[in-house]
């Protein structure tokens, strides 16, 4: 898709893919942060490819991992709390 011809419904601004951000800021985590860190050393870097809004990449930052989350809309990555962003 070429940009400015992104697709998609739902509150706020719409990424690339077609998701809508507001709508991906109110998921919750569902378990997959405190997974994560049991699989891990204790304060391990961890790399999250399309982190989105930081569902999992902020809670994990919290558990005190240092964490770099990717994702190619700047309005996603401009919801995450406490990661580097890319």
């Amino acid at each position: 898709m070429s940009e400015g011809t992104n697709r998609g419904t739902g509150p706020g601004a719409i990424t690339p893919d077609g998701c809508a951000v507001d709508l991906y800021a109110r998921i919750p985590a569902r378990g997959e942060p405190e997974i994560v860190h049991g699989a891990v050393p204790d304060g391990a870097n961890v790399l999250e490819l399309g982190c989105g809004t930081g569902r999992i990449s902020t809670p994990l930052a919290a558990l005190g991992h240092r964490v770099v989350g990717v994702d190619v809309s700047a309005e996603m990555l401009a919801r995450c709390r406490g990661i580097e962003t890319v």
